[in-house]
C-alpha cells in the first residue's frame, strides 16, 4: 500500500479503510467510522458502511492487528464474529499477513487487508 511499514495499529487500520475506499468502484458510496462501541460494549476499531448504485448496503467491520501469527487467528475471528451482525464483512486488517495466515482467515471466512498490498474482501450482497 505504502513504502513504509505502520507502526501502530490505529495506522495500519487508516491505511487500511483508504486502501479499500480507493479500490471501490466510484459509483458507490464508502462512510468510514473509526472506534465504534457495540451493544455489548465491545470496541469495534472501525467499520465502512458501503452502498451500491442499486442501494444494497453493507457493513465492512474491521479489527486491525499491528502483528499477526496464525495462531491468533480462531480468537481474532471470534472477535470478528462477536462484533458482526448479520450481513456484515468480518475484515482483519494487518501490517503484514502471512500466506497462513490467510489461508487460516479464508478458512473462517473472515476477510483480510495489510498494509503490503494483499487483500481479499468478499460479500455476496452487494458483491464484492
Amino acid at each position: 500500500m505504502l513504502d513504509s511499514a505502520p507502526q501502530s495499529t490505529s495506522e495500519v487500520i487508516r491505511r487500511t479503510m483508504a486502501f479499500i475506499i480507493d479500490r471501490m468502484p466510484t459509483a458507490w458510496q464508502c462512510a468510514p467510522t473509526t472506534a465504534e462501541s457495540t451493544p455489548s460494549d465491545q470496541r469495534i476499531d472501525a467499520t465502512i458502511d458501503i452502498t451500491a448504485p442499486d442501494g444494497r448496503q453493507t457493513r465492512l467491520v474491521i479489527e486491525g492487528k499491528k502483528l499477526v501469527d496464525r495462531r491468533d487467528v480462531p480468537q481474532i475471528a471470534k472477535q470478528l464474529r462477536a462484533y458482526s451482525e448479520s450481513g456484515d464483512v468480518p475484515i482483519l486488517a494487518g501490517r503484514y499477513l502471512s500466506p497462513s495466515v490467510r489461508e487460516a482467515l479464508i478458512d473462517r471466512e473472515i476477510s483480510y487487508v495489510d498494509a503490503t498490498g494483499n487483500m481479499r474482501i468478499t460479500s455476496s450482497s452487494p458483491a464484492i
